[in-house]
């Protein structure tokens, strides 16, 4: 099989695919690879019975469909025994980790709510809680929350790729009781406590959580606006210990033990590949750690055994062994970046030593592994940031040639020289640090300028590598010709990409569940404009302060999703926090063209002072105005003048998609429904946006009866304080036979359609 492991790689993917998306595709394509490659006699007919082993090994056996959860209920309260299966993650008011129940075997994250933050000194937080520690926990059993929109992250499936179906929710620390019993693993994670505890003792905040985060894989170290940073600028690899990290570590172990005569250079191999053995696990034990570190160890023994395998045969068996080891690990997207780099860059190979100059291989490596990992990144992200590139050209030597030998310098030090020589090495690690970083946040402010592309299918994902791998399989054979065509190709193939929403003729209106708030978003077929009216908004949960988590969780993925860049309008209806409070966000991340209120919209300092920072155009409408936006009608009906009223001044507007005429009410209570229907009494409509969240004061009788709608839309949040929807509201609908469509149980509520046909099909996310 040497020169031939990277084919079991490929059976494993066929059959990983066959198990979770499409089997037939799965086989199809693999059959007619394989008798190509039989047909150019690049594969035997050994090859293919192994090939088709592997794939039905891990179709069949190895990747079982995930085990649905329609039988699976809540459990108010349950006792169970078992062990801890994970690292324990502690924070300042929760501790968390993963509990392995005795009697099932099955998985379940345990999460415990503690009053105090004094982590592990905490009386809340017992050390007995340990990796391998055998308990006895009380608690609230439930099933974790999936996602209710497009777009949003679904922590149920993620849970459910772990195999982890349950959560079981903790309140008084005492419901958990644990032994002393001893683990290996939870030794060493207990080390690793006492190394980040002595690092933070002894060094500055800055140097402590960069030495934690680089070192000892605990990257939640960092302020979520530097990872968030790093992620927007392709830089995630260097916060994450990889192939980098670990090549780093194995040079100055090895410099040092030579330099300082400690070892031999057989000695040293020797205690290098022990010690890596062990620091999988004093970080965390990632993907990219392991892959590093048995590529280094496997390696090592195959030159002491004249070279079993090839590079690429080894990335393979590297890749077989970990998969075999965890199934769930295909799924961690650190999993996916580190062997698409690794596989991309050994391919590249000879290109890259046609080149001597170092500054041009480091822009050559980078900009390989950028655009290999480009399809993951889009599909996780939506999006990507084009000056990357060249920020990787700087932060990548910048991180390889100082920052990283000066941890682990600066580590070693820590049990060596005294603190005035700490301090010194500190006062110098951060002066250069905070530069760099606050460079990185200067481009950031000044010259970030992602490309939102939008969802793309498993379709794109193979085009694009097929296409990519043809294309550096030329020019590592120099044949640039057939290389400049791939790459042709491969380059049509993105802008495609990027121009599908100016070529659908469909158009969406989109609901989005917000919880107890609104926002609804209009995409007009051939992406001829993109209105929102409403933006949603939420509170802290001390409903005092305002917060972006509806922003950050449901809208923004939403709109990237859809690869939406600019919005042309937003309306505003009315100046209450659960309509307008992502007004601030949505400014900050997107280029508006026009924000609309109502000519009696009570416009709050703080919501004046970000329109006027962002130079926003506004527009004031009153009753009977009528706003085109790119061709597209909207007629206002109300408020024609002030109600003194919040809700009752919203901006009500008429509009029609697909020949569907469509009312968006605001927060409207009953006295303006009869305003209304008495200024327009020829009106009818198709499909209504029910006033308020269905509260008691809107949706009257007679405002049923006047328009006769179709359809009812209701925005409401699951297990609201105000429990909306009013069953009276509901009762008139139902007597109606007015279907009825809820973000609290049907999650966001889309509905397609076409100019040129009549009517659309609506399709609530949670059938």
């Amino acid at each position: 099989m040497k020169g031939n492991w990277h084919l079991l790689t490929i059976g494993a993917l066929v059959g990983f695919y066959a198990s979770r998306v499409n089997a037939l595709h799965a086989y199809g394509v693999a059959l007619i690879w394989l008798v190509a490659m039989f047909q150019t006699k690049r594969i035997k007919r050994g090859h293919i019975c192994v090939i088709l082993v592997v794939c039905i090994f891990f179709s069949y056996y190895y990747f079982p469909r995930l085990s649905p959860l329609d039988n699976i209920d809540n459990q108010p309260a349950i006792t169970m025994f078992g062990k801890i299966d994970s690292e324990v993650d502690h924070k300042n008011d929760r501790t968390s980790f993963v509990f392995l129940e005795a009697n099932t075997k099955e998985k379940i994250l345990v999460t415990s709510f503690h009053n105090d933050s004094n982590g592990d000194e905490s009386p809340s937080v017992p050390t007995k809680w340990q990796t391998g520690s055998t308990c006895q926990i009380s608690g609230a059993k439930t099933i974790p929350p999936s996602s209710n929109n497009p777009g949003q992250f679904n922590y149920q499936q993620y849970l459910a790729q772990q195999k982890i179906h349950y959560q079981v929710t903790v309140t008084n620390p005492k419901n958990i009781v644990c032994d002393d019993s001893f683990s290996m693993r939870g030794s060493i994670y207990q080390y690793r406590q006492k190394i980040v505890k002595t690092i933070d003792k002894k060094l500055s905040s800055t140097s402590a959580m960069w030495m934690q985060s680089l070192l000892f894989g605990k990257v939640d170290a960092l302020p979520d606006s530097v990872v968030e940073l790093f992620r927007d600028w392709n830089l995630s690899h260097l916060l994450a210990i990889s192939g980098l990290h670990i090549g780093v570590l194995g040079s100055f172990l090895y410099f040092f033990l030579l330099r300082t005569g400690i070892a031999t250079k057989i000695t040293s191999h020797y205690f290098i590949a022990v010690l890596l053995i062990f620091y999988p696990f004093l970080t965390g034990g990632s993907p990219s750690v392991w892959r590093a570190v048995l590529m280094m160890i496997i390696g090592f023994v195959c030159c002491k055994q004249h070279k079993l395998f090839t590079i690429v045969d080894l990335v393979s068996v590297v890749f077989l062994l970990l998969l075999l080891g965890n199934r769930e690990i295909i799924y961690q997207i650190g999993f996916q970046y580190s062997f698409v780099v690794t596989y991309s860059l050994i391919l590249s190979r000879r290109i890259l030593s046609r080149y001597k100059k170092y500054f041009t291989v480091v822009f050559l490596v980078s900009m390989i592994s950028m655009v290999s990992v480009l399809p993951i990144q889009i599909s996780h992200f939506y999006t990507f940031q084009p000056l990357a590139l060249l920020i990787n050209v700087l932060f990548v030597p910048y991180f390889t040639t100082f920052v990283m030998p000066f941890l682990f310098f600066f580590f070693i030090s820590l049990y060596l020289f005294p603190q005035s020589f700490l301090s010194l090495l500190d006062s110098i690690f951060v002066f250069i640090q905070d530069k760099m970083i606050t460079l990185l946040f200067t481009v950031n402010d000044f010259f970030s300028a992602p490309i939102i592309v939008g969802e793309c299918s498993i379709f794109f994902l193979l085009a694009f590598y097929l296409l990519f791998f043809a294309m550096m399989r030329f020019f590592d054979q120099k044949r640039y010709r057939k290389a400049l065509v791939k790459t042709t190709c491969l380059t049509f193939l993105c802008i495609f990409l990027l121009v599908r929403p100016y070529l659908n003729p469909y158009g969406t209106v989109t609901m989005l569940d917000v919880g107890q708030a609104d926002a609804l978003v209009i995409e007009l077929p051939y992406r001829k404009a993109v209105i929102i009216y409403d933006v949603g908004g939420t509170m802290m949960n001390d409903f005092q302060t305002p917060s972006d988590r509806v922003y950050r969780q449901v809208i923004k993925p939403y709109l990237h999703s859809r690869g939406i860049r600019k919005i042309d309008a937003i309306f505003l209806s009315h100046a209450h926090h659960d309509h307008i409070g992502s007004v601030p966000f949505l400014l900050d991340d997107f280029l508006v063209d026009l924000v609309i209120t109502s000519e009696y919209f009570a416009m709050s300092k703080d919501l004046s002072t970000v329109f006027t920072d962002n130079n926003q155009t506004i527009i004031t409408a009153t009753q009977n105005d009528r706003i085109i936006i790119n061709e597209h009608l909207f007629t206002v009906l109300s408020p024609a003048f002030d109600w003194q009223d919040k809700n009752d001044n919203s901006l009500v507007l008429l509009t029609e998609f697909g020949s569907l005429t469509w009312l968006l009410t605001g927060d409207i209570t009953s006295i303006v429904e009869q305003n209304i229907i008495k200024s327009y009494p020829d009106l009818t409509i198709d499909v209504l946006r029910v006033p308020h969240h269905g509260s008691q004061t809107s949706t009257s009788e007679p405002f049923l009866g006047a328009l006769q709608p179709q359809i009812a839309l209701i925005s409401v949040g699951e297990n609201n304080r105000f429990q909306h929807p009013n069953a009276e509201v509901l009762k008139r609908l139902e007597d109606r036979d007015i279907p009825i469509y809820r973000t609290d149980v049907h999650g966001a509520i889309q509905y397609i359609f076409q100019e040129s046909e009549q009517g659309g099909t609506f399709l609530p996310f949670i059938p």
